[in-house]
């Protein structure tokens, strides 16, 4: 036994010492953060920092490519890929894709490399969301060390990777319980293993510190008083492996989060739902893909049930098997909400809560379809925020999200029922318009851009203008071989010539 558990050791510190680099170089990200706290930082800089990594700038350039932000031609170059997707989203996408290619030197299984990853993501998110409140300069800061306090667990599973994911992926086993296995088992805990991959890699001091000390004292009384200390501890309650959320941890990250942050949320779930949006954008963007991201406030609420139930066990057996038919009446009524819910997620853009482009591509059919069985006309309109991408450089991404939650809220308030709005990516909306003439569909068009017009929004005490620039097609006879993404095609250059001449402009035709 103890033969074995040496050689696991060995085998860690082996693996430990043949890693140069997280796939990219941590210094890079490191760099970017350093840049963000700089006023005088330009967009050149970050691109004179990403093209230093050949791995990163082509991931960077294949984000900026992606249907999130369809861009109307191919983007080739970093700077390109800067201006269109912000430099907020660029430090996210280079820690993310470090950890990424991290578990992939490590080779680990992709089921298991997913769902740590995953779980580093939520913390990450969570760190920032709790620094946020008091010290938004170190947000960035905070959500590195978060995203990768916990990077030795895939080091430790790669040196064990039989029965330690099986450790990580059981509900039943606290932090304690694993980090009592690690010790037992590899003579070493992740703790002490993050300490010497971090110092390998060479973080900065405080990435070293804190990430060799999230789990000191998890379960007592917390004491320090610097935020970033406390916030690590407060997340390290969280699960490494997103597959399994121990109730009594989550009561401990609940108990934590009152007690060190107090007033702010009012319990662990409505805390989790304002991770929920910036968690899943970001699985969503930068994950591998294939997985529908976590809802967050109900697994934590979940979790929080399990524990109560732990409790009254016994005494509730009986009642269970008397109340087991209405059980499984309001099982097979969950499975279907569940289900609703689902198709809901998977059609609606999570931002802004119109029709995302899997949604519209679905939807629109049938509403054109309908549109020809009658003998109607369709109008479709491509809008383009106008000030979208000055707004994220300058004020960062969240303003950015509150810019377009703010157009969508007026685009919808100003049409009528029947006309399907859709976020098509990034910062393009279309709004398919069936049975309206001609020049009811102009003057439909320009009382939406006049309505999202008509007052700034303000952020933060600065009125920020807003405008969106229009391209408007027209069909009055549609038959059986219409071409819905003709119609698109022929408004989004509509669009284009209308952004040739000003913002707010609308070119129909």
């Amino acid at each position: 036994m103890v033969i074995e558990m040496r050689d696991r050791q060995i085998k860690i510190e082996d693996t430990i010492q043949s890693l140069q680099t997280l796939g990219t170089q941590p210094a890079i990200a490191m760099r970017m953060i350093e840049l963000s706290k700089d006023l005088e930082t330009e967009l050149d800089d970050y691109v004179e920092v990403v093209s230093l990594c050949s791995s990163l700038s082509a991931k960077l350039i294949s984000f900026s490519n992606s249907s999130w932000f369809s861009p109307r031609q191919p983007i080739t170059t970093v700077k390109g890929a800067l201006e269109m997707i912000g430099t907020n989203q660029l430090r996210a996408l280079a820690l993310s894709h470090c950890l990424q290619a991290l578990y992939r030197k490590l080779d680990l299984a992709p089921g298991d490399a997913g769902a740590y990853w995953e779980a580093s993501v939520c913390k990450a998110v969570a760190a920032r969301q709790i620094v946020g409140k008091s010290n938004r300069k170190r947000c960035d800061e905070m959500f590195a060390i978060g995203l990768l306090q916990d990077m030795s667990i895939g080091v430790m599973a790669a040196a064990d990777p039989d029965e330690y994911p099986r450790r990580l992926r059981d509900p039943q086993s606290r932090v304690r319980d694993q980090l009592a296995f690690e010790r037992d088992h590899f003579g070493i805990d992740h703790t002490e293993v993050g300490r010497m991959l971090s110092e390998r890699l060479k973080l900065p001091a405080l990435y070293t510190e804190s990430i060799g000390a999230h789990h000191q004292d998890v379960l007592d009384a917390m004491t320090e008083i610097d935020p970033v200390r406390q916030t690590t501890k407060v997340v390290a309650c969280l699960p490494h492996d997103m597959r399994a959320w121990n109730a009594e941890d989550i009561e401990q990250f609940v108990t934590s989060l009152a007690e060190h942050f107090p007033g702010r949320w009012t319990n662990g779930p409505a805390f989790m739902q304002g991770v929920q949006d910036e968690f899943a954008e970001m699985v969503a963007c930068l994950g591998p893909g294939g997985v529908e991201p976590a809802d967050l406030a109900e697994v934590i609420s979940i979790a929080c049930k399990q524990d109560v139930a732990s409790t009254t066990q016994l005494v509730s057996q009986i009642q269970l098997m008397a109340a087991r038919n209405d059980e499984l009446a309001d099982e097979v009524n969950a499975v279907v909400a569940d289900r609703v819910a689902a198709e809901y997620r998977a059609n609606h853009d999570r931002l802004t809560g119109v029709l995302n482009r899997s949604g519209f591509e679905n939807q629109a059919p049938v509403v054109v379809s309908e549109a020809v069985t009658a003998g109607q006309s369709v109008g479709l309109t491509f809008f383009d925020c106008d000030q979208f991408k000055k707004v994220n450089d300058r004020y960062g991404h969240t303003a950015g999200d509150v810019l377009l939650k703010t157009i969508v809220g007026r685009i919808k308030a100003s049409g009528r029922e029947g006309h399907l709005v859709c976020r098509w990516g990034g910062d393009e909306i279309i709004v398919l318009f069936v049975g309206l003439a001609e020049s009811q569909c102009v003057a439909a068009t320009k009382r939406i851009q006049n309505a999202v017009e008509q007052d700034p929004i303000i952020w933060k005490g600065q009125k920020l203008s807003v405008s969106i620039t229009g391209g408007l097609r027209w069909v009055e006879h549609i038959g059986d071989k219409f071409d819905l993404f003709d119609l698109i095609r022929a408004a989004d250059e509509n669009l284009y010539d209308a952004k040739s001449k000003r913002p707010g402009a609308l070119v129909a035709a």
